[in-house]
């Protein structure tokens, strides 16, 4: 299996309301990163893929891994943990790539696992705290409580752009002002 696709739709269980949506309702997919559950509006993920190793790129900010080849044109794979602020990802057996994309920008994510697709509905979503969240509110678009956890709602955004505020699959500049493209 080399792809898979975003198909089956799983009910997201006990909410309990929260004031004030920062995300809509809407179908979600479940990533896994650690023990924490993350999510991402399905219209924003076209592929997902088995994990393989991304070719290394100089002069990349450190939570790209690389580039993949996707139809001919080469998408950066951010580490997504990296991202968050966490360790560079251990690549396990179910490792995968999530592929986003909104109009001519795409990005890789690289997750531990990919989990389910749910519901979630915007009377259950509530806005990241932002007294915790200094500096890091831009990856978080909302929190939905569903059970007894907290599934964090990631701004797919945020995720299009790379660490050093080149968009990706855009052009950069290296440390020398020449133009580089991912």
């Amino acid at each position: 299996m080399s792809r898979a696709t975003v198909e089956a739709a799983q009910g997201a269980g006990e909410a309990r309301g929260a004031s004030g949506p920062a995300a809509t309702s809407g179908r979600y997919l479940t990533l896994h990163l650690r023990d924490e559950t993350y999510a991402l509006p399905v219209e924003d993920v076209t592929e997902i893929l088995e994990y393989r190793r991304p070719t290394p790129v100089p002069m990349m900010p450190p939570t790209v891994r690389g580039v993949i080849d996707r139809r001919g044109r080469a998408v950066p794979v951010i580490d997504t943990a990296v991202r968050f602020g966490g360790q560079a990802t251990e690549t396990g057996r179910r490792a995968a790539i999530v592929i986003l994309e909104r109009g001519h920008r795409a990005v890789g994510m690289l997750v531990d696992a990919v989990g389910a697709v749910v519901h979630l509905d915007g009377r259950d979503i509530e806005p990241p705290p932002e007294h915790v969240l200094t500096g890091k509110a831009d990856v978080v678009a909302g929190m939905a409580l569903v059970g007894d956890g907290f599934i964090v709602i990631v701004s797919t955004t945020a995720l299009l752009s790379l660490d050093d505020g080149t968009a990706a699959g855009g052009a950069g500049r290296d440390t020398e002002g020449r133009q580089t493209v991912p």
